[in-house]
């Protein structure tokens, strides 16, 4: 993304000194895909990957300031896409919105999330399973899938995926009943009901009343403190300068919030160890209806009041 970027401005200075440019396309398109790559080039043979945790890189791209490359440590939280996602995800989602699509990826529902924005979809695909530690998704992610392979959508197993919302259209009607699909564009309509016929898609177990009521607390003050960030950030900024947040690091109250998702995610299986009985070493055996009796999370009212 860095590299588009300066990519693009300076394309968009040289378009702009040279206007006859404009008419000579296959030009334009030489030129960009020159750039392109030569800047790829020069990032695969002459950096290295940072190792994570421990060492950072540091390269200079085009004539903007030197792009700093950091991953995460192999015990921390998953990597982000960008910086601000999970504040720009949260306000796409909602509180409402947010907990319903991490109960569907919980449960390991059919997932599908669609959008006008292909770049939300992505984004908000990527964020989802970051929030999902200490856990992972190990079954099929697409966070894109493409048009001529939309019949993966009546696969038998449960998936994650995302598409345009203008393919939405080719999907048959009666394959999304036994999907979780939720809109970005409006989120709040990813529960309506149609009538008598019940809900248009599935609807996923819901969190427990203390957890979701928890996260969404959470989201709010996330975006609160976001948007005092953003306007102390907009007042100390020089004129003439431009934030860009996707090129930044993940801020604090982001990883705050991460954190306190996390924390919440693990109450879930409280008590799991004490439910664990050894035949042998290396033989455990999971006592499920002990579980049940004892996790005091899943013996309160599902939805909040």
């Amino acid at each position: 993304e860095e590299i588009l970027l300066r990519m693009c401005h300076a394309m968009s200075s040289k378009l702009s000194s040279n206007k006859r440019l404009y008419s000579a396309t296959s030009s334009v398109a030489s030129k960009l895909y020159d750039m392109l790559q030569t800047d790829l080039f020069h990032l695969i043979v002459n950096f290295s990957t940072p190792i994570p945790g421990v060492v950072h890189c540091s390269i200079p791209f085009l004539e903007g300031e030197r792009l700093h490359i950091t991953t995460s440590p192999p015990n921390g939280l998953p990597p982000l896409p960008h910086g601000g996602a999970v504040a720009l995800a949260c306000r796409l989602l909602g509180a409402e919105g947010l907990t319903l699509l991490l109960a569907a990826a919980l449960t390991e529902c059919k997932i599908l999330i669609h959008s006008t924005n292909v770049a939300n979809v992505a984004m908000v695909a990527e964020v989802i399973s970051a929030l999902l530690f200490p856990f992972t998704w190990q079954l099929p992610y697409i966070p894109v899938l493409p048009k001529d392979m939309l019949e993966f959508l009546e696969a038998p197993l449960s998936f994650f995926v995302g598409i345009p919302t203008a393919n939405l259209k080719f999907v048959d009607k009666n394959v999304l009943s036994e999907i979780v699909v939720v809109d970005l564009n409006d989120v709040a309509s990813s529960t309506d009901y149609e009538g008598r016929r019940g809900p248009r898609t599935k609807i996923p177990p819901a969190l427990p009343a203390s957890v979701s009521t928890s996260i969404s607390k959470a989201l709010h003050r996330l975006l609160r403190e976001e948007d005092a960030l953003e306007a102390q950030m907009q007042a100390s900024i020089f004129p003439g300068c431009r934030r860009s947040p996707r090129l930044e690091n993940e801020s604090l109250p982001e990883r705050k919030f991460r954190i306190h998702a996390a924390i919440q995610i693990c109450s879930l299986v409280r008590g799991y160890q004490d439910c664990l009985f050894f035949v042998s070493a290396s033989q455990p055996v999971f006592n499920r209806d002990r579980f049940l009796r004892l996790a005091p999370a899943l013996f309160e009212e599902k939805r909040p009041s």
